[in-house]
């Protein structure tokens, strides 16, 4: 099964306050995120209430994984989406 929702047209920083307003929603209390030296988003940490105790979740931005994943996806046929054929090596 290929990667669902893994190309969208929304800018970054509403994806962002995407995330944030559903971690809220679901309970978080705190919400940060991690930022790598290159300036972009490594990690998003937030905290929830767990049986009474806080719960601290670390999600890591794993891109190079993601990106194996989607360019053997890709050289399979598996993604339909032709407008991103740039990150990918040409089949042949």
């Amino acid at each position: 099964m290929a990667i669902k929702n893994y190309t969208s047209d929304i800018p970054i920083n509403r994806i962002f306050q995407r995330i944030q307003d559903s971690l809220a929603q679901h309970g978080a209390r705190q919400i940060s995120f991690d930022y790598g030296d290159d300036g972009k988003v490594h990690g998003v940490f937030f905290t929830i209430l767990l049986d009474e105790k806080k719960l601290q979740v670390k999600l890591p931005a794993r891109v190079d994984k993601a990106l194996t994943v989607l360019q053997k996806q890709y050289t399979q046929g598996l993604m339909r989406d032709k407008k991103n054929e740039c990150y990918f090596p040409q089949r042949k």
